[in-house]
């Protein structure tokens, strides 16, 4: 997929990160003028099919504890890329959290998990899928100290936050929750 390839009725702002899968902008809905962030995915074919199916069912979630996701697309040609256009949370990642503070207190990791596990639960009851990616990174800690889980439905858990038994499901989900839980007061 070509670093060139913009979602259309979005002006990019600036570049948010990038990984092995694809980069993330922070990009202006040029309708609404409403900041967005879009997530470039590559995948194989399959990949993006289950991608654009887990997309079109959280997108009908509202939860107060979940990035709001607005739109998938495409990109043109044979390039194998999609972008995920969601909700632009003001905040910092518990990853970065962790990074600048160490462990947490115990009543400001259980608020965490608290607002973590209630969109877990939006994810798994609501959109009858799996986030699959549960991780300090996909944990959004807003300005106003709202806890927001990112990327459900796209990529796969870090080693250390996957069930020793390969486990998927809602499951693999929880044991995630509960390494992030612990990493969160370590």
């Amino acid at each position: 997929m070509p670093d060139s390839w913009t979602v259309p009725g979005y002006t990019r702002v600036r570049e948010l990160g990038a990984g092995r899968s694809g980069r993330v902008v922070l990009a202006v809905d040029e309708v609404t003028e409403t900041p967005v962030t879009i997530k470039y995915v590559r995948g194989d074919p399959a990949v993006l099919r289950r991608l654009e199916t887990d997309v079109g069912a959280l997108s009908r979630i509202e939860d107060p504890n979940l990035v709001q996701v607005y739109e998938y697309a495409e990109s043109p040609g044979l390039f194998g890329g999609a972008a995920v256009v969601t909700e632009f949370v003001e905040g910092v990642s518990l990853r970065r959290l962790l990074a600048a503070e160490g462990g947490l207190a115990p009543e400001a990791a259980l608020s965490v998990l608290s607002g973590s596990l209630l969109a877990l639960a939006a994810v798994h009851d609501d959109a009858g899928i799996t986030h699959r990616a549960f991780r300090p990174e996909n944990i959004l800690i807003a300005t106003d100290g709202t806890t927001k889980v990112c990327d459900a439905g796209i990529g796969a858990a870090g080693r250390r936050y996957r069930a020793p038994e390969q486990q998927a499901g809602p499951a693999a989900d929880l044991y995630a929750a509960t390494a992030v839980f612990v990493e969160c007061l370590a």
